[in-house]
Order: C-alpha cells, then structure tokens, then sequence
C-alpha cells in the first residue's frame, strides 16, 4: 500500500501495510458503534441552542457518555489546555 504525508508519497512495508489496515478497520468499527453516534449528537446539541426535549437529550447522553479526560502525560497535553 501507498501511503501520503506531506505531499509525499511512501511505500510501506508489509508491517507497515498490516497496522495501517487494523488501524483502518479499528476507527471504521468505532464511528459505526452507538457510542459515536451518540458523541456526535452531543456535539451537534452543544453547538445549538436547544429546546427543553433536546436539554434533555443532551443531558441524558452526557450522563451515558461523560467527557475522556486528557491523558497528563500526552506529549500535547499542553497545546490542548491551552486551546
């Protein structure tokens, strides 16, 4: 497989080629699951202003799925705080 970064574009290796494919796969399994479903519509209900059903929707997702806390050893923990 081919792969692109920066403009350029690289020839994996077969290990390479494997990892990028699970990792494919991983992210596909992930945005079809209810869970990321349901983090979208809380995104899509905070950008909102909301009637009181939609409050309570939001409520209801937040209660389901609360916030991931930032890793504190992410090399870009910094970056992220900032912003």
């Amino acid at each position: 497989m081919l792969t692109r970064q920066c403009g350029l574009t690289f020839k994996l290796t077969a290990a390479e080629d494997a990892e990028e494919v699970h990792l494919i796969a991983r992210l596909a399994a992930f945005r079809a699951s209810p869970e990321a479903k349901a983090r979208t519509r809380i995104s899509d209900l905070e950008r909102k202003e909301r009637s009181a059903a939609e409050q309570s929707e939001l409520d209801s997702l937040r209660a389901r799925y609360p916030e991931v806390p930032a890793d504190p050893d992410h090399p870009l923990k910094r970056s992220f705080d900032a912003y």
